[in-house]
């Protein structure tokens, strides 16, 4: 498996998490259902991490877009 496959693969994995992670923090915060300790953070960082790949991307293919 090259690098490439595997960093899909290793953000793929990371962005399933989060996901439990944000679906988790909303059952335990608008539900009856008991709330995790320690979600909070864990979605504020993937939301951060998230914008900031975002803001790269489109700053990569925006770029890319002008040169070609």
């Amino acid at each position: 498996m090259n690098a490439r496959r595997s960093l899909s693969l290793g953000l793929a994995a990371a962005c399933f998490l989060w996901a439990i992670a944000v679906i988790g923090f909303v059952l335990g915060t608008y539900t009856p259902l008991p709330s995790v300790a320690d979600l909070e953070p864990i979605v504020t960082a993937g939301a951060v991490v998230a914008i900031l790949v975002g803001i790269g991307v489109g700053l990569r293919d925006g770029y890319r877009s002008i040169v070609d």
